[in-house]
């Protein structure tokens, strides 16, 4: 267990040598240990790493050493020998007060699965998950096993979560050791014009170093600075160059439009000018 910790700890260090705005993380076993076996433990009934892998991921989480953990919570709600919604809290509760950021890993290779259980037959199942998540502030994001199965989709259970949880644009979280770093500079927004397929944007960046993305708001009325907080006036995510154009299908006259520069830790600049739609 001291090996494994000590290839952590170093990792950590040798990411941030060579990339400190790589998000430096690990998606371990779901089960750290059992209640039953440290009184630290949740309350299931499964294999431990810290006993069976000798990896003591909790421990990695209060000692700082990843930016973020994304424990492989492969089970459905209810399950007898591993709940997923008593392994979420307990997952939320390691996580509080730390600079470790929470994503989930969620089984898309069991939804639909004939050989799984008959949780795993109900097309909502992992939508469910998502729900769950929502009741636990620590939780910032999701990671989906496998790429191929979320293709594949079967019993329409990611168009599900995806109609249920997907439906807005969002910006990733910062990471924390990174928050305080220089933000990118405030873009130009050059116009807001109609055109025959909604408004469209020019958004055109003022820093030496090109953005990772834009984000575009739209707002009523005019916005100040606190607006920019609440993500319901967060109409686009684009990707990043020295400038950019998009066009909002929803758009309309009277609409204020406003871009926001984010780099790749995910900081965000000051919101650029204002403009309105004639």
């Amino acid at each position: 267990r001291h090996n494994v910790d000590l290839m952590v700890s170093e990792m950590q260090q040798r990411v941030l040598q060579a990339k400190p705005e790589i998000a430096w993380g690990i998606s371990p076993s779901g089960i750290w240990r059992n209640k039953g076996t440290d009184p630290l433990g949740s309350d299931t009934n499964g294999g431990q790493s810290y006993d069976n892998l000798h990896a003591d991921t909790r421990g990695w989480v209060k000692k700082g050493w990843l930016d973020y953990i994304a424990p492989q919570l492969y089970w459905y709600i209810g399950q007898p020998p591993a709940d997923y919604s008593k392994l979420v809290p307990w997952w939320s509760d390691v996580a509080a007060g730390t600079d470790t950021l929470l994503w989930i890993g969620q089984a898309a290779y069991k939804a639909g699965d004939p050989a799984q259980a008959p949780q795993w037959q109900d097309p909502a199942e992992l939508s469910k998950h998502l729900t769950l998540n929502r009741d636990h502030a620590e939780i910032s994001g999701d990671i989906w096993y496998n790429a191929n199965d979320v293709k594949v989709d079967r019993l329409t259970s990611i168009t599900t979560a995806v109609n249920d949880h997907y439906q807005r644009p969002a910006l990733a979280p910062v990471l924390p050791r990174l928050a305080n770093g220089e933000p990118p500079r405030r873009p130009v927004l050059a116009y807001a014009l109609r055109r025959s397929g909604g408004v469209e944007v020019r958004a055109v960046a003022t820093g030496r170093d090109e953005p990772f993305q834009f984000a575009i708001f739209r707002f009523p009325d005019h916005a100040g600075q606190d607006a920019f907080a609440d993500a319901s006036n967060l109409v686009a995510v684009v990707p990043g160059d020295r400038q950019i154009r998009w066009t909002d299908p929803d758009g309309k006259r009277g609409d204020h439009y406003y871009a926001v520069a984010v780099d790749r830790a995910n900081r965000t600049s000051r919101p650029s000018n204002g403009f309105r739609v004639i």
